[in-house]
C-alpha cells in the first residue's frame, strides 16, 4: 500500500516537473 502511494507521488512529481519546464519554455518564447 505504501509503495503504491510512493509510486503515485513520484509519477505526479515527474508530470508536474515536465509541465513546469514546458510552461517556462513557452513563457520565454512569448517574451
Amino acid at each position: 500500500m505504501i509503495t503504491t502511494i510512493l509510486c503515485l507521488v513520484a509519477v505526479f512529481g515527474v508530470c508536474a516537473f515536465g509541465l513546469a519546464k514546458l510552461g517556462i519554455k513557452e513563457a520565454q518564447q512569448r517574451l
